[in-house]
């Protein structure tokens, strides 16, 4: 089951506004960051750095955004908005799937039919995701080691 308000995850690609995913990205850079000269990372770069690891990003409007990606393929999220629910409300979860192919992240959503590739770039504990085809910053977000949130 997925709701509306769900995962606005890792900006949906151009198109797709209306996706759950609109809307998140990590609140450090006072500027949207261009795709840097460095190549993107490897698939063995994107999986060592993420598997079994949580990347959690904010947005503008300081909800944030932890998916916990697990060994083999699986995730599941929470969206942790700026203010706690009203009592009685929940805050959103989801889960899917997510893979490492080409240098780029791709993240599918249960119940989604199309995935979402970003290319990637890595730090030591940050990702960077850009669009493929325009090269546009869609997110950043830090990784923490492990399962902090318990997700």
């Amino acid at each position: 089951m997925r709701r509306t308000a769900l995962l606005a995850v890792l900006i949906a690609v151009a198109g797709c506004g209306s996706h759950p995913s609109a809307g998140f990205r990590y609140a450090g850079p006072a500027a949207e960051p261009t795709l840097p000269a460095q190549k993107p990372a490897t698939d063995t770069e994107i999986g060592g750095m993420i598997a079994g690891n949580t990347l959690v990003a904010t947005n503008r409007r300081g909800a944030g955004l932890a998916i916990h990606t697990k060994p083999g393929g699986l995730f599941s999220s929470y969206v942790f908005p700026a203010n706690p629910p009203p009592a009685g409300q929940q805050w959103s979860f989801a889960r899917g799937t997510w893979r490492s192919e080409a240098g780029r992240l791709c993240l599918r959503y249960e119940g989604e039919r199309q995935e979402m590739c970003y290319r990637v770039v890595a730090e030591a504990d940050r990702v960077h995701a850009y669009d493929e085809k325009d090269r546009s910053w869609r997110f950043s977000a830090n990784v923490k080691r492990g399962n902090p949130f318990d997700l």
